[in-house]
């Protein structure tokens, strides 16, 4: 949570980032509210907020090591598998994270067609 710290991120809901840390606070508000995600969001109210998956079903280490790395502007960056990404997404039930699998899936079609040729 540190990074969240430096870069001003505060949490959407009226909590603390250090009740987010506990976990048997968080274990009760996965249990009792059904809470699937964590928003963080930065001060400028158009800059993009950040969802913490708090039960996510792709563990870290193993998205970790399927990662992709990309550059850009001369800065190598980490950015999860597309599949991964699927993964991720299907479980919310967000009409969001359904629309985002639905485009997710239409470009690695593109992207398949494009390696055929």
């Amino acid at each position: 949570m540190e990074v969240a710290r430096r870069l001003l991120l505060k949490p959407n809901l009226p909590v603390t980032l250090e009740q987010f840390c506990d976990t048997e606070t968080l274990a009760s508000w996965i249990r009792d509210k059904h809470m699937l995600a964590f928003q963080l969001r930065p001060p400028a109210q158009e800059a993009p907020s950040i969802d913490i998956l708090v039960n996510p079903v792709v563990p870290f280490e193993a998205a970790y090591a399927r990662r992709l790395q990309i550059e850009v502007e001369n800065v190598k960056i980490s950015v999860i598998a597309v599949e991964d990404l699927v993964a991720l997404k299907s479980g919310t039930g967000r009409p969001i994270d359904q629309s985002d699998i639905q485009a997710l899936h239409r470009l690695e079609m593109l992207r398949s067609r494009e390696r055929d040729d």
